[in-house]
């Protein structure tokens, strides 16, 4: 089963909470909550996606690959930080 995004709603698969997100989902998972996703080409997310994301949106997506985000605030990391990763781990 290919990649799916959740945009419909929220999706909790495997204790976790997804909204805007992208998730990996087995075929009988997918029957599940087909009319809260669409089938997603990995391929297709682009820059002008995640700058539509609001950082706690951002900072799901980079926990969940796993990123390191380079923190340019005064207090930390802002949301065009949690872009950068997410844009420089697709390339």
């Amino acid at each position: 089963m290919p990649k799916v995004y959740v945009d419909k709603g929220t999706v909790i698969h495997k204790g976790q909470a997804y909204f805007r997100q992208s998730l990996d989902l087995t075929q009988e998972e997918y029957e599940n909550v087909k009319d809260l996703v669409t089938i997603e080409d990995v391929t297709e997310t682009t820059e002008k996606s995640y700058k539509d994301l609001d950082v706690e949106e951002l900072k799901a997506l980079v926990e969940e690959k796993g990123l390191e985000v380079v923190a340019t605030g005064k207090n930390g990391a802002v949301k065009a930080d949690y872009v950068k990763a997410l844009e420089e781990a697709a390339e």
